[in-house]
């Protein structure tokens, strides 16, 4: 985590990963365990981004931490933070050559 991000990470989020799903909707396997992790966040910004498929949103929340050890969410999980339960709409991990210490992670929610 880049150090200015790493000192201001007095947050805690919960990440619960989706699991998969068959054609139908239904679990198969189970999910992984939720996890914490320290963080800064931004809500109600007027910011835009484009989601995978290439819509344009403007997200509730922004959130910035360090990568940890279980990777990086993916689209569909859940992330909670104060209580409330968001989907996260896109990821975007820093490129680890370009940052000292380990990759930031910056998730928007809609």
């Amino acid at each position: 985590m880049t150090r200015p991000t790493a000192r201001a990470a007095k947050n805690t989020a919960t990440i619960q990963p989706k699991g998969n799903v068959d054609g139908w909707g239904r679990p198969i396997g189970s999910a992984s365990p939720p996890y914490n992790v320290k963080c800064v966040y931004e809500i109600n910004t007027s910011k835009r981004f484009k989601d995978n498929a290439g819509d344009e949103f403007t997200p509730k929340t922004i959130i910035y931490y360090e990568l940890p050890a279980q990777g990086a969410p993916k689209l569909g999980d859940t992330i909670i933070l104060n209580g409330d339960s968001q989907e996260i709409k896109m990821v975007r991990v820093d490129d680890p050559a370009s940052v000292r210490g380990k990759p930031d992670v910056m998730l928007a929610t809609q």
